[in-house]
């Protein structure tokens, strides 16, 4: 079971996209999200502060994780809006204490790259 926690709201942007300050664009690129509570059950994954939502409120948040052989796993999210999705941010990687490595949370963008994703997609954001 892979658990997750939306991030406060962005602030508002209606001002910005009244003046006509350009474009509406996808989000910003997202924050590493936190890793906590890695089980052979599970996963709670708590994403970071909502990006700029530039000039279009954000709607909804994709989530992306990899297995690394049964002893890790990397999760990486976007942030989605009416323009499209944003770029995923970096991932973190969470690690079991059972494989020998060292406890807690490790972030590496660099991890599994390359690798088949399993996509998870959450419907709707905290507005």
């Amino acid at each position: 079971m892979l658990g997750m926690g939306l991030p406060p709201a962005a602030p508002p942007v209606g001002a910005l996209a009244d003046r006509g300050a350009g474009p509406v664009t996808s989000p910003a690129r997202m924050a590493a999200p936190v890793l906590d509570a890695l089980t052979t059950d599970g996963l709670d994954v708590t994403l970071a502060a909502a990006p700029s939502a530039n000039s279009a409120p954000i709607t909804a948040y994709d989530l992306r994780y990899a297995l690394g052989g049964g002893v890790s796993v990397e999760v990486q999210t976007r942030a989605v809006n009416a323009e499209g999705a944003g770029a995923w941010g970096d991932g973190a990687v969470a690690v079991t204490v059972s494989a020998g490595l060292p406890d807690g949370i490790v972030t590496d963008p660099e991890f599994l790259d390359g690798t088949a994703w399993d996509v998870v997609s959450a419907t709707s954001a905290r507005g």
